[in-house]
């Protein structure tokens, strides 16, 4: 029987977002993950008040992935989830993902000129 651990993976630390309207991460594999347990990221703009829409898409090989319309969002406006700390640090729980491979996909841009992004996965993973 294998022991058990956080792991953070940061897919972006103070990561600055342009004009795109879709910003998609690298692939994780998550083969030793047992649990996504959330997302741990801060968005934030001195030229007005940042919010974005994270969302998410897995795949079962890194290849072919499913759309991220098809799967809940981690957090449809970070602005109105969290209002007391818009721009600060904040937490988001994980819908249930059951393939191996995840990347996840920033959308819905309020602030296009100055945004900059921080943005963790938190899960279990096995050690053997």
């Amino acid at each position: 029987m294998g022991t058990y651990a956080h792991t953070a993976y940061e897919f972006y630390a103070a990561q600055a977002i342009g004009a795109s309207a879709v910003i998609t991460t690298g692939a994780l594999d998550l083969y030793f993950a047992e649990e996504i347990k959330g997302v741990v990221m801060r968005v934030a703009s001195v030229a007005g008040v940042a919010n974005v829409k994270v969302e998410y898409e897995t795949s079962h090989d890194g290849a072919n992935w499913d759309h991220r319309d098809d799967n809940p969002d981690v957090v449809a406006s970070t602005l109105t989830a969290k209002p007391n700390n818009a721009e600060g640090w904040n937490a988001y729980s994980f819908p249930p993902s059951f393939n191996q491979w995840i990347r996840l996909v920033i959308t819905n841009l309020t602030v296009e000129t100055d945004t900059l992004v921080d943005l963790k996965l938190v899960y279990g993973e096995r050690n053997h």
